[in-house]
């Protein structure tokens, strides 16, 4: 089987970053960019064939700061299951109580759930044809914020790390210098979902005629009105 990775954009990937849609695109997932860095973003996100609207890339920039474009898992795991060599991952947390050893490249983990302890860290094992698996532990005290998600969701935040570090480690040719916003040491912010309308409501219509968005995606996506749910639904 062929070892060489895939990394092609199709014409359906591309059409998401069609000239007429990068104003929507630019509002909603990278607002701060510099003309530059969009420009980069923009690239970035056509040469992987990541789709915006599906929340598989963003860009966020804090003041002055240089903007950085983040990828979301569940692209990371598509991408991934796209080239030939793959041959799956694990990803899981690791608590106190476990029992966790390595053995000839692959995780012994066991444990109860009625008692597992605090959580010490997430490991990921990818496994690549003719080549050794791709292991990765990550220390949950090195990225914890104690904030937000963080707080909510500890053990899906640490797993993201570990899972994003060990997939860009046995695919670099594809997801060098790309980060998941789980990496991101800054605290989370969180902002109110924007109203949409004008041409940026008929480019989300045509976004969701063309199945670039669902219909669900563009209700989580922006505060829409009852009329605007209704027209959506009947597309």
């Amino acid at each position: 089987m062929s070892t060489e990775l895939k990394n092609i954009s199709t014409e359906e990937d591309i059409k998401v970053w069609a000239p007429e849609k990068r104003d929507l695109i630019r509002k909603t997932f990278a607002p701060d960019l510099t003309k530059e860095e969009f420009a980069m973003f923009v690239g970035l996100g056509k040469s992987l064939g990541a789709n915006p609207f599906m929340r598989e890339i963003w860009a966020i920039k804090y003041n002055n700061s240089k903007a950085q474009i983040f990828l979301g898992r569940d692209f990371y795991r598509r991408k991934a299951q796209e080239q030939p060599n793959y041959g799956g991952h694990q990803v899981d947390a690791v608590y106190s109580n476990d029992s966790f050893k390595m053995v000839n490249g692959s995780p012994e983990h066991e444990y109860n759930l009625a008692d597992r302890g605090h959580i010490l860290g997430a490991y990921c094992v990818v496994y690549v044809e003719d080549r050794e698996p791709f292991f990765n532990f990550v220390d949950f005290t090195e990225y914890n914020s104690g904030k937000s998600t963080w707080k909510e969701k500890p053990a899906t935040m640490i797993k993201k790390v570990a899972e994003a570090q060990s997939l860009r480690a046995a695919f670099q040719g594809i997801f060098q210098g790309t980060y998941d916003e789980s990496e991101h040491w800054k605290e989370e912010t969180q902002k109110d979902k924007p109203e949409i309308e004008g041409e940026d409501w008929e480019l989300l219509k045509e976004s969701v005629k063309l199945d670039h968005m669902s219909t669900g995606k563009a209700i989580q996506l922006y505060e829409l009105t009852d009329k605007q749910k209704t027209e959506l639904g009947e597309i």
